[in-house]
């Protein structure tokens, strides 16, 4: 039987002071509480764990009573938030004698000898950094890139979904990536660290909170301290809170930190606790996420405490975003911001100069560039490092996407947290495998992307409506408790995975756009139906949002041949019915073929440089020229990798060089005295012309080669057309005569020089036809498994009028 023990003063006053506060002294409110604490019950008959009359007499006396032991430790748990009443008049008891003279304590100079060996041990604990797969730890502050922070979080902002993702439906989305993104401030790490004394940080997975809060402990113990704004005297004092909870002997986190410092630093028993009273210390508590579930509520009360104790002292705690909805007093929640342009190059380039590979981290940033769904990847810190371990062991990044994204997003589900043995909460709602999680994320994905218009957010209620749909078919889904196991798998979602996240108060969106268009791909690629891959052809191959998704589909697909064969069969038929197109496909297929220079790739290369010279088309028509400079850049490209250049012939070179004489005249005939050199880079490649650029001398080497080549008619009136040749200072209507009898050659001569007229709605088709064409290279560029028959066969046939096609390449 447990004897009754005289409650210490103090510990009784405290204990009346939270009573009233707490409870408004309600001795059945106080009765209550005190069975939550309890989880068996069965021992007391269903009785109160401590019944109301006791309560109402143990603070019905003016003098501390005498009391069961059993009753005091619950007491202080439920009052004090302590975990015994031994430890309650421990702590409490220094709050009646006076408190230790400030003159008395050790000055902090961070810097000074006696400090040493806390400096190592910090040095130790935080200054490397071991990620996912890597085989040796790197040092942080070598690779460290200053982070930023959303001064609101997210998850506090109430905005539309249009606010939320910046949509105007007038908006012209062909050019650039949707993003769900909120106008929002940022300021850096260091700033919000000055500015606030009391700090929760929230961030998704690997959003970089853990290396910023070892990052701050060594910089607070380097020669140039932390920030003016956070005296150089704190001491830093870094608390990883999982470690803390596997803790078996269960300490407060005051003896936590006490004996943090005190291995370390001679006769801190004295001095650290004033450090502490006067508020000299920065406390970094790492990752609120990560503790054992059992712990939870420990460690939430010892924290409290530690602050109530100590409120002087500068306070930073981490959590994953949605992780907790706990908010200790006085804390100002902010947000870690993903990287922008400047911190993803900054770290890269870090990255490489500590790796010793300098260069590589420039060839990284520029794959980076040219590919947005990777871009995009790389504003998460743990995703870039990721990526950078990729680029370093294969010196590239691989084309198939497929591979880096499957890597990301098991990264979230699970690895990220399985290389740390993290073991996350696993409630009885969790119905559902992390496979079957992919299942619904794909779902989701999809059925947005086929909206009209589409749509990449959701509000909250429509997501339950998503999960309660996807799971009340899953096996253990009971309709009884499907609404709880929709709450608990959308809260799970939320704090755990980092692949769908809330953007603003009940709002979500994929936390990266390439993800939303992953999972998009990965729901069509598993449906193995091949009248649903011929629908979305159908309905959106030309559409530029579904750009990316077309790519990883082709990755993913176990044959894509159908799909190339789709794709290809849908961006002729944008331009069949066109008999100007039909005339312009027609004529580049005979022009290439008379000079000996029949491929797709020379095709393409007539078309980009006739879009600004004078070939066939009109060159003043409105319409994106990077496509066919691209698509000629591309087809290339392949011809060289199998071997299958054609190299230019005098008769291709004496027709693209007569072009450019004839822009450069048209253009001082309308008073432009354009040159050679303001021509795009593409075109001065092409064409093989330098910087500088003389007319005259030009035409005579090209009535030269003429003349080597027997081409007898065109070199005679090449040479009248030289004795005619105006004057830089001549009129405007000589050099307009000039011109016109020049293209009157081009076209008797070589059939070229036509300036055909194209409709609007022509104009449309063959962009979009150019666009296809692009898309289906990346498509087979993007490691997808397709027959070399069939690729050979599609790249041949680009650019080629409707009646040359092989047939089995129409009837699809």
């Amino acid at each position: 039987m447990s004897a009754r023990v005289q409650v210490e003063p103090v510990v009784f006053e405290r204990m009346r002071e939270a009573y009233s506060r707490d409870f408004a002294g309600s001795p059945i409110k106080l009765a209550k509480a005190l069975d939550r604490h309890e989880k068996d019950q069965s021992e007391f008959g269903g009785q109160h764990l401590i019944a109301e009359r006791t309560i109402y007499n143990f603070f019905s006396t003016k003098e501390p009573p005498k009391v069961l032991l059993r009753t005091l430790n619950y007491l202080c748990l439920v009052l004090l938030k302590y975990d015994s009443y031994e430890e309650a008049r421990k702590q409490l008891a220094g709050e009646s004698k006076p408190a230790t003279s400030s003159s008395n304590s050790r000055s902090l100079n961070l810097l000074e000898d006696w400090l040493l060996p806390y400096r190592e041990k910090v040095e130790q604990k935080c200054s490397t950094i071991r990620i996912l797969d890597m085989t040796q730890p790197v040092n942080l502050e070598a690779i460290f890139a200053q982070v930023n922070i959303l001064e609101e979080s997210r998850r506090q902002k109430q905005r539309s979904l249009e606010q939320v993702l910046k949509i105007s439906p007038s908006a012209d989305q062909s050019v650039e990536r949707v993003k769900a993104q909120l106008p929002e401030k940022t300021i850096s790490g260091l700033e919000a660290v000055g500015q606030y004394r009391k700090l929760l940080i929230l961030g998704k997975p690997g959003a970089g909170k853990t290396t910023f809060l070892r990052h701050l402990s060594l910089k607070c113990l380097s020669e140039e301290g932390l920030t003016e704004e956070v005296e150089k005297s704190a001491l830093p004092i870094y608390i990883p809170l999982k470690e803390f909870s596997e803790d078996d002997s269960r300490p407060s986190l005051i003896n936590a930190i006490t004996q943090e410092v005190a291995d370390t630093i001679p006769d801190s028993g004295i001095s650290f606790e004033t450090w502490l009273k006067e508020g000299r210390c920065l406390i970094l508590l790492d990752a609120l996420d990560e503790i054992l579930t059992t712990e939870v509520d420990r460690v939430y009360r010892t924290i409290d405490d530690l602050i109530r104790r100590y409120p002087k002292n500068q306070f930073i705690i981490t959590c994953r975003t949605e992780a907790s909805t706990y908010i200790f007093k006085d804390f100002t929640v902010v947000e870690m911001a993903d990287f922008n342009e400047e911190q993803t190059a900054r770290l890269v380039e870090n990255w490489f100069e500590n790796r010793s590979k300098p260069e590589l981290g420039q060839e990284f940033l520029k794959r980076t560039k040219e590919t947005p769904a990777i871009a995009e990847l790389a504003s998460n810190p743990l995703l870039l490092t990721n990526l950078c371990l990729v680029f370093e062991d294969y010196y590239a990044l691989p084309n198939n996407l497929n591979g880096l994204l499957d890597d990301a997003v098991e990264i979230f589900l699970r690895r990220w947290d399985s290389t740390r043995r993290i073991a996350r909460r696993v409630t009885s709602q969790d119905k559902l495998s992390p496979s079957r999680r992919l299942d619904l994320f794909s779902e989701i994905a999809y059925h947005a992307f086929r909206e009209d218009p589409k749509r990449y957010g959701w509000y909250k209620w429509e997501l339950d409506r998503l999960i309660h749909e996807f799971i009340q078919d899953v096996d253990g889904v009971s309709p009884k408790t499907i609404d709880i196991d929709v709450k608990a798998l959308l809260e799970d979602i939320e704090s755990n995975n980092g692949l769908l996240v809330r953007q603003a108060k009940d709002l979500y969106t994929f936390s990266h756009l390439t993800f939303h268009e992953f999972f998009t791909a990965r729901y069509i690629a598993g449906s193995f139906d091949p009248d649903l891959v011929r629908e979305i052809v159908k309905e959106h191959l030309t559409d530029r949002q579904w750009h990316e998704v077309f790519i990883i589909l082709a990755g993913r697909l176990t044959k894509a041949d159908d799909l190339l064969k789709q794709i290809f069969s849908h961006a002729n038929t944008l331009i069949a019915s066109s008999k100007a197109l039909q005339q312009m496909l027609s004529w580049l297929d005979k022009v290439t073929t008379e000079s000996n220079v029949s491929s797709s790739s020379w095709r393409a290369g007539y078309l980009a440089i006739d879009l600004d010279i004078t070939l066939y088309i009109e060159n003043a028509i409105k319409i994106d020229r990077t496509l066919a400079q691209k698509l000629s850049t591309t087809l290339r490209a392949f011809n060289k990798r199998e071997e299958r250049i054609i190299s230019r012939t005098p008769k291709a070179d004496i027709e693209l060089s007569l072009g450019a004489i004839h822009a450069i005249a048209a253009d001082y005939a309308s008073n432009t005295n354009q040159d050679i050199s303001e021509f795009n880079d593409y075109n001065r490649s092409f064409l093989g012309i330098r910087e500088t650029f003389d007319l005259e001398s030009k035409l005579q080497s090209i009535i030269q080669v003429a003349e080597e080549n027997d081409y007898a008619d065109l070199v005679e009136e090449l040479l009248t057309l030289e004795a005619d040749l105006p004057k830089n200072d001549s009129p405007k209507l000589a050099w307009n005569e000039w011109a016109n009898e020049l293209q009157a050659i081009m076209l008797r001569q070589l059939d070229v020089g036509y300036e055909i007229s194209l409709s609007e709605q022509d104009i449309k088709a063959l962009e979009d036809y150019l666009y296809t064409c692009n898309l289906l290279l990346e498509c087979i560029q993007a490691g997808s498994r397709s027959s070399r028959s069939l690729r050979d066969l599609v790249i041949d046939s680009i650019l080629l009028p409707h009646v040359n096609i092989p047939e089995q390449m129409i009837a699809c």
